[in-house]
């Protein structure tokens, strides 16, 4: 009876141990390497530290609000949207309301000013996007900022009662 007892309890012990273990974190990531507090990815040279409290999406997670996110534009814009040659890199989450997304897509411009027209047409579909759920937005006109000596177009939107 001692060693049967004694077998299952380590075997239990084992299995609770192995279940326990820590696992890679970049298993949660599409590209891209992470370590506890930084995130990197080198083919655009770029880094960035993870804040203390937040948590990282698991891939699961993203397809889940990438799924999601595919539904709402195909309504808003009335055709399938297509996220073709988009890469995601980091998503963390700090609760229901602060979640940070990352994602590359590679953009050939084919004449001066259309990467300016698309980054505004994509905030307008964003902005009618919410307003079709009945939220309402408010938001800033796109601006340049300048992060590591890279130039980037930004733009604000906020969820408002």
């Amino acid at each position: 009876m001692f060693k049967k007892t004694h077998i299952i309890l380590t075997l239990s012990f084992a299995l609770v141990f192995v279940g326990c273990s820590p696992k890679d974190p970049n298993e949660q990531i599409e590209a891209g390497h992470l370590t506890e507090s930084s995130y990197t990815y080198e083919e655009i040279g770029w880094s960035m530290q993870i804040p203390a409290g937040w948590t990282i999406l698991s891939s699961k997670e993203v397809n889940r609000h990438e799924d999601k996110g595919k539904e709402l534009l195909t309504e808003t814009i009335g055709e399938d949207v297509e996220f073709e040659g988009l890469k995601n890199l980091l998503h963390f989450q700090k609760d229901r309301f602060n979640i940070f997304q990352s994602t590359v897509e590679p953009f050939t411009i084919e004449h001066e000013g259309e990467w300016s027209e698309n980054n505004q047409a994509l905030k307008e579909v964003i902005i009618e996007t919410y307003n079709n759920q009945g939220i309402k937005t408010k938001s800033t006109e796109i601006r340049k900022e300048n992060i590591d000596s890279l130039t980037f177009e930004v733009y604000d939107i906020w969820l408002i009662d």
